[in-house]
């Protein structure tokens, strides 16, 4: 388990994100979460995570003894390993979809080489 954390915190370091624009920027720009549709986030998409899926996040909100609106937080940690928590197969309705980096197809319409390529043809 030590050498899990030290491996995680290496790649990954750990930090606070405060406030809405932070959680949704790292979801979006880091995490390459979009809606099952393929369109941005938007945070009352988050917000039903946390209700119906366990999403990580201090709700913030506002505190009447101190009289201020306390912003939401999580953490970085805690969001990758939510995001890689939700991959699975035996779920009927996906929470998400996962984008692609900018960049990375770049004109390309399909991979160079297909499974159709790679099969022998058949004998008449």
């Amino acid at each position: 388990m030590a050498a899990a954390w030290a491996h995680l915190t290496e790649h990954v370091p750990d930090r606070a994100l405060v406030g809405s624009p932070a959680i949704l920027a790292y979801l979006h720009d880091v995490l390459q979460l979009r809606r099952p549709n393929g369109l941005p986030l938007k945070w009352r998409m988050v917000l039903r995570w946390y209700r119906v899926a366990t999403f990580p996040l201090l709700h913030g909100g506002w505190s009447p003894r101190r009289r201020c609106l306390q912003p939401p937080m999580t953490t970085q940690h805690a969001l990758t390993s939510w995001t890689l928590s939700q991959f699975s197969t035996a779920v009927d309705r996906e929470l998400f979809s996962v984008g692609s980096p900018t960049g990375a197809h770049e004109g390309k319409s399909r991979p160079e080489t297909s499974r159709s390529d790679q099969r022998p043809a058949r004998a008449a």
